[in-house]
């Protein structure tokens, strides 16, 4: 297996650089893809790239079974606080701007936010909730917009359904 053109490969299509200390991680998710469609990890990456080549679709059905098998799609509610914190601290600093006259602040008429990397969609609820909690606290809060995405069909067909 060539691992560093398999590394080259999945950063190339969706940025996910992976440390040395997961190479395990991306060996077994290779082998497991692999397996599940009765090829070796060579076969594999030759059929991939064939795939690609002539899909119309982004990405191959191949490419996203190993997506699937690589990512971690973990998700709960309100998951790291301290980055729902500096993401509602922004937004107060959004809502107090936009009603000063400071040129050097071009304060937007929305403020957006993206959860990347989703997975089912909790983290992008927990946003939504923090923001709306905050904009409560304001006579005339910022309109916001909370953009949630995901590299795994099975994280987001999950998150489509709402369970």
């Amino acid at each position: 297996m060539n691992l560093p053109l398999w590394q080259a490969y999945i950063e190339q299509i969706c940025g996910f650089v992976l440390p040395s200390v997961q190479h395990n991680w991306l060996i077994h998710a290779i082998t497991i893809t692999a397996q599940n469609h009765g090829m070796s990890a060579d076969e594999l990456y030759d059929t991939i790239q064939h795939d690609n080549m002539i899909s119309s679709q982004p990405l191959s059905a191949l490419t996203q079974s190993l997506l699937d098998n690589l990512l971690i799609t973990e998700s709960r509610f309100f998951r790291h606080e301290p980055s729902l914190a500096f993401v509602g601290d922004l937004y107060k600093s959004y809502i107090t701007e936009r009603h000063k006259v400071t040129p050097s602040f071009d304060v937007p008429s929305m403020f957006s936010v993206w959860s990347a990397g989703c997975s089912t969609g909790q983290e992008t609820y927990s946003l939504a909730m923090t923001l709306g909690l905050i904009s409560r606290q304001f006579v005339s809060p910022l309109p916001f917009r909370v953009n949630g995405s995901d590299l795994s069909v099975r994280s987001l067909t999950l998150a489509k359904k709402g369970e």
